[in-house]
């Protein structure tokens, strides 16, 4: 199977960026929304984003300055996310690492499916209970 990867390019373009590659995983049965745990590839950067007891986002960022190994921190990205029931996002600079990440992320969360990059856009199609 064919799998789109790179964001559309007018939402990275005023961001001075032309091509963003991001691979989703969602849990099995995912509702659309819940907490997202995130990794940012190379640069190792791991993002979890839930609601707080007010129901306002709260966002964790660990941002190594060294220990940037890819696959230590694909690990802890999937452990959290199969504890927390967690949708997982892997963003990348090329569609090459964007294709070897959703291998690793794959063989890490046994309870996940990969999720079409275009559902991933609206929230109404998000929902992977089948209940769209």
């Amino acid at each position: 199977m064919t799998w789109t990867t790179r964001l559309q390019p007018e939402l990275t373009r005023p961001f001075g960026v032309e091509a963003v590659h991001n691979v989703w995983f969602t849990p099995n049965g995912w509702l659309g929304k819940g907490p997202v745990a995130s990794l940012l590839i190379p640069e190792c950067e791991m993002h979890f984003c839930m609601l707080g007891a007010d129901g306002a986002p709260v966002t964790f960022v660990n941002r190594p300055r060294a220990n940037k190994k890819i696959r230590r921190w694909m690990r802890a990205v999937c452990e959290l996310a199969n504890e927390r029931g967690a949708a997982v996002s892997l963003c990348c600079d090329t569609e090459e690492q964007a294709k070897m990440a959703a291998k690793m992320a794959a063989k890490l969360l046994p309870n996940h499916q990969r999720a079409a990059l275009e559902r991933m856009y609206d929230a109404n199609s998000r929902r992977m209970d089948g209940l769209n």
